[in-house]
């Protein structure tokens, strides 16, 4: 997803960062069971854009005031929602790059063990 931010244009990515950021300006952690609630999204939204700039090497120069504006300047809910399709999508790739990870062997140790216990 691009987003163009004071004639700045960069790729928004969604990575440990982004939850390090929202933890650091919210001040909790993320519970994305929440994030159908507008006001959990539009911060997640707000704190993903400061990790992206951040990776970007861009000013952080971009307040939460200035992110409303930002945001109702481009669409509003509208914008939010496509936030939100993206973020699935990205949820949904790291999902499914986590279930690929390979199946660890049992040591020699544990196998020993089960064996003398039957």
């Amino acid at each position: 997803m691009k987003i163009t931010i004071k004639d700045n244009t960069f790729d928004l990515i969604y990575s440990i960062r982004t939850n390090i950021m929202y933890e650091n300006v919210i001040g909790k952690s993320l519970d994305y069971s929440k994030l159908s609630n507008v006001s959990e999204a539009t911060q997640l939204f707000y704190c993903n854009i400061l990790a992206s700039m951040q990776a970007n090497k861009l000013p952080l120069e971009f307040g939460w005031d200035e992110f409303i504006e930002w945001l109702d300047a481009n669409g509003g809910y509208v914008f939010l929602n496509d936030y939100a399709l993206w973020l699935a999508k990205q949820l949904e790739i790291q999902a499914h790059l986590i279930g690929k990870q390979p199946e660890k062997k049992e040591s020699s140790e544990k196998k020993k063990v089960k064996k003398t216990q039957k």
